[in-house]
């Protein structure tokens, strides 16, 4: 069952221009452990282990920016859609309509409240509604595979200032690390993409995502996760050619969950500035604050290294450090 969350407003600065937006979102998705797992081993005393610290560290970074980048990546496809049903069959009634995907594969994608000639029109306009299932579809043809669903409406407009109140059905993404499946609710909003009239986006992308609660479900090579992002508010900066992501930015804070039995925690992650990742989907630079209710660390990358410096108690005191190569994040993610 969904409850709808109280509204409630944030604000968050980016490049100088601070984007205020109204939350008031609806969650769904199961419960999880409150760090009464592995991953909270700093209780009565307990050592936490290298393996531990690597394994949150992955899990609470790696995996919610590849959640994110599949929102992101998402949105850019739909406008792609839009645009390419309005080429192909321009109509002032577009239920279910079948399109060709730019990259490949299909979506089904449907219309409402607006005007005729804004159904038509070949791309968002406030007021309107949308609901798009995906089948195998691509941005690009290397880009990220989408399948599932999501539907929005269009809150607001202005510019190149979209605002988005997005709900996602089992959207699955294929992104570098992996497929990461989310469900739940989340306002979104940005500058609107640089698709050109082939339907490819190029060119840099800004977007303020909240949430009150996301589900995630990984699959990684043999390996699958479960997770749930909560209280997430921050500023993504994307930077795409010719459909492809290229790097990434994060600026905010957010509430990581999972419940796995290799790994069940609650950890708060705030970073420090604006973080960087790669086109691999990995932390390339910047800081991360990651706590636990009895333990905590700081994470920063700089180059191919990262450093975790653990504070075992969480009472403000490096006990230690441990030093690694960022493609092991890979390795210990979902």
């Amino acid at each position: 069952m969904c409850k709808s969350g109280p509204a409630r407003w944030r604000t968050v600065a980016s490049g100088g221009m601070a984007l205020v937006l109204v939350l008031a979102v609806s969650a769904c998705g199961g419960g999880s452990d409150t760090g009464s797992g592995e991953a909270d081993a700093g209780t009565a005393g307990q050592e936490v282990t290298d393996a531990t610290a690597t394994d949150t560290a992955a899990d609470a970074v790696v995996v919610a920016n590849e959640s994110l980048s599949a929102v992101d990546a998402a949105v850019l496809t739909v406008e792609s859609v839009v645009l390419a049903q309005a080429t192909a069959t321009p109509s002032a009634v577009v239920v279910r309509v079948p399109v060709a995907c730019p990259g490949g594969g299909s979506a089904l994608l449907s219309i409402s409240g607006g005007t005729a000639g804004s159904v038509s029109n070949g791309q968002l306009d406030a007021g309107e509604a949308y609901s798009v299932e995906f089948s195998d579809c691509r941005l690009a043809t290397a880009s990220t595979t989408l399948n599932g669903a999501l539907s929005f409406s269009v809150d607001s407009l202005s510019n190149d200032e979209a605002q988005l109140s997005m709900g996602l059905q089992s959207l699955s993404a294929q992104l570098a690390l992996g497929t990461v499946t989310l469900s739940g609710d989340v306002m979104w909003q940005g500058s609107r993409s640089a698709v050109g009239s082939a339907g490819v986006a190029t060119g840099g992308l800004t977007s303020h995502l909240a949430a009150d609660q996301l589900a995630i479900s990984t699959v990684s090579g043999a390996r699958a996760g479960s997770f749930e992002l909560r209280t997430l508010d921050v500023v993504r900066e994307v930077f795409w050619a010719n459909g492809l992501p290229t790097s990434s930015s994060m600026n905010g804070r957010y509430v990581f969950a999972a419940t796995n039995p290799r790994n069940s925690f609650e950890a708060s992650v705030t970073t420090s500035g604006s973080t960087q990742f790669g086109a691999d989907g990995l932390p390339s630079a910047g800081d991360w604050q990651i706590s636990l209710t009895s333990w905590a660390m700081g994470m920063s990358v700089s180059a191919d290294t990262v450093t975790l410096s653990i504070d075992q108690g969480n009472n403000g005191t490096v006990d230690r450090s441990l030093t690694f190569s960022r493609t092991q994040l890979a390795d210990d993610a979902g």
